[in-house]
């Protein structure tokens, strides 16, 4: 009876011990920061940004490399993969996350540049998104910006992105790619100016895009600037935690 006590502590105390598998994978990318080095842009500060959020929120993440992305046993783990602004993505992990994503196995959060050019930054294909076909979008133009907003849709019914928040809300740092969304998803953020006006035709106006495996936004999401709002980290708190429930 003794012996068969110390087995069973010792399974309870292994079970206690055990680390539980994050449900986010963050990628870290060296690519991107060397990038963002080289412009003067605040890649540490954006990131310490959005892991304090994810922090506060309680969501169980775990921060992940530009390598780690081509391990499909990896990155098969997770859940979803936040991607934010990786402007330079190497080719092979492309093919990774979309078989995993076309597959069913993973959900991809994605923002501005992302995937834009190869890990040598320069363009593939038609030099559009690697991941145009889950971020349905493809680039029209550079737009800076600031002070602008994201607004839901007219006729977009109830959405967990909107939970809790105003239907616009203030981005402080606005920089974004001006893209023409593709119509295979379904639109769920538009710009929309300081007056809450469309700030441009519809298939070029689309901030906020959904796919069956993804979340795009055109937008310098995760800048610092923009985490400091209220408003806008309940938004991507949302936005992470419905990619999660789907």
């Amino acid at each position: 009876m003794k012996r068969l006590m110390a087995i069973l502590l010792a399974v309870l105390l292994l079970g206690s011990l055990t680390v539980q598998a994050a449900d986010v994978a963050v990628l870290d990318s060296a690519l991107a920061a060397e990038f963002y080095a080289s412009l003067g842009w605040p890649y540490e500060a954006m990131m310490d940004g959005l892991i304090d959020l994810f922090k506060e929120a309680k969501i169980s993440f775990s921060v992940i490399s530009d390598e780690d992305l081509s391990n499909s046993k990896k990155l098969g783990e997770f859940k979803v993969l936040v991607l934010p602004d990786n402007r330079k993505m190497d080719t092979a992990a492309v093919d990774t996350v979309l078989k995993l994503v076309n597959s069913g196995k993973l959900k991809v959060f994605g923002s501005y540049q992302s995937s834009f050019r190869d890990a040598a930054n320069a363009r593939v294909g038609d030099g559009n998104f690697q991941l145009e076909e889950i971020y349905d979008m493809k680039y029209a133009a550079w737009v800076p910006g600031g002070n602008i907003f994201i607004g839901k849709p007219d006729g977009l019914k109830d959405h967990p992105v909107w939970n809790g928040i105003p239907s616009e809300i203030e981005l402080v740092k606005a920089d974004q790619m001006s893209c023409e969304w593709l119509g295979i998803g379904k639109p769920i953020g538009i710009w929309l100016d300081n007056s809450l006006e469309p700030l441009r035709e519809e298939d070029l106006n689309v901030a906020l895009v959904e796919t069956k495996g993804a979340i795009y936004s055109s937008a310098w999401f995760w800048h610092p600037d923009n985490l400091e709002e209220k408003e806008f980290r309940t938004f991507a708190v949302n936005i992470i935690k419905y990619l999660l429930s789907k």
